[in-house]
C-alpha cells in the first residue's frame, strides 16, 4: 500500500520510483524545485538522477524503503497508484499507467517551502527567494553572476539590502539606488538611464538586482558590493 509512482523522461531508459507521495501536485513540486535550485536534467546527464533523488528522498525520508531508481522495464510502472510521470525541462509532458482524477491537495508555495526546509542548510534557497523566482519565472544561478553559485549563508551577521542613495557595483556594472517601490521593485540609475526592475532577496538579507548585459547576458549586482 502506497501512494506510488514512476518518473521517467521520454527515452524511458532510467526511472525513478516513490512509493510516496506520487500526486501530481506533489511531483509538480518536486520538479519546481529542481528547477528554480538549476539542477541538471534527468533528461540531460545522470547527475539530473541523482538531484531529483536527492530531492525526494530529503523529503521523503531516506529509509531504504521509500524511493528507487532502475530501468524502467524494472519499474513497477503500472503501479495500480499513480502510474507514470515522463518529464522534460522540469515539466510534466505525458502520463502512462493512469487514467483517474490527479491529486490536487497541496498548495504549491507552502510544498516548496517544505521541501526546502528538508534540504541540508547550506542548500536551502529561503522563503523570500522561492517567491522571487516563481514571480520572475527565473531560477538561482539566473540571478547571480557567479556561475559556481553559493546560497551557503554566513548566519553570524545579517546583511543588508539596497539603500537609498548609494552605488553599488559588480565586476562588469554600476548602480545608483533611487527609489523603492515595493518590496519587490526598484529603480536604479544604470548607465545614465532609469532603470526599474525586480528585487531578489537571499536568506541572510543581501539583497540584488539583475541589469543587462551584452548578447542579452544580465549581470547580478548585490547589496553587499556597496561602492
Amino acid at each position: 500500500m502506497g501512494n506510488r509512482a514512476v518518473i521517467t523522461t521520454p527515452d524511458k531508459q532510467i526511472g525513478a520510483y516513490m512509493h510516496w507521495n506520487g500526486g501530481r501536485d506533489s511531483v509538480n513540486a518536486i520538479l519546481t524545485y529542481c528547477k528554480l535550485h538549476s539542477y541538471r536534467k534527468p533528461e540531460q546527464d545522470n547527475y539530473g538522477w541523482a538531484r531529483i533523488c536527492q530531492v525526494i528522498s530529503n523529503f521523503i525520508d531516506a529509509d531504504g524503503n521509500s524511493v528507487g531508481i532502475d530501468r524502467y522495464e524494472c519499474l513497477d510502472t503500472n503501479n495500480g497508484d499513480n502510474g507514470v510521470y515522463i518529464i522534460k525541462d522540469w515539466e510534466i509532458v505525458g502520463r502512462e499507467f493512469f487514467t483517474g482524477a490527479e491529486q490536487d491537495d497541496y498548495d504549491l508555495v507552502n510544498f516548496l517551502n517544505e521541501l526546502d526546509r528538508c534540504m541540508p542548510e547550506q542548500h536551502r534557497i529561503g522563503n523570500k527567494m522561492i517567491l522571487d523566482l516563481l514571480r520572475t519565472d527565473k531560477t538561482i544561478s539566473e540571478v547571480t553572476s557567479n556561475y559556481f553559485f553559493t546560497i551557503k549563508m554566513d548566519n553570524k551577521k545579517e546583511k543588508k539590502g539596497f539603500e537609498i542613495n548609494k552605488k553599488y557595483r559588480s565586476y562588469h556594472a554600476e548602480i545608483l539606488v533611487k527609489e523603492r517601490i515595493n518590496d519587490n521593485r526598484i529603480v536604479v540609475e544604470y548607465e545614465g538611464q532609469d532603470l526599474e526592475t525586480d528585487i531578489f532577496h537571499w536568506r541572510d538579507g543581501r539583497e540584488s538586482i539583475n541589469v543587462p548585459g551584452h548578447g542579452g547576458y544580465e549581470h547580478s549586482i548585490t547589496s553587499a558590493e556597496v561602492v
